[in-house]
């Protein structure tokens, strides 16, 4: 059986190289969305790139 849709889950990762740009590269890579780091630094959000794109153009969403 096929399937296109994908389960959610998480990836624990090592505090120290979470934040990492290889480790956030990787993550990209793996997943097809563009990592950010959240305001507080403490945790990576996975975003659309479509969106990311949207929201980095001058006079985009704030």
């Amino acid at each position: 059986m096929h399937t296109t849709t994908t389960t959610p889950c998480r990836v624990y990762l090592h505090p120290a190289a979470v934040f990492g740009p290889i480790s956030l590269r990787a993550i990209e890579h793996v997943t097809g969305r563009k990592a950010v780091i959240d305001d507080t630094g403490r945790k990576v959000q996975l975003i659309p790139k479509s969106q990311h794109a949207r929201l980095s153009q001058p006079g985009g969403a704030a």
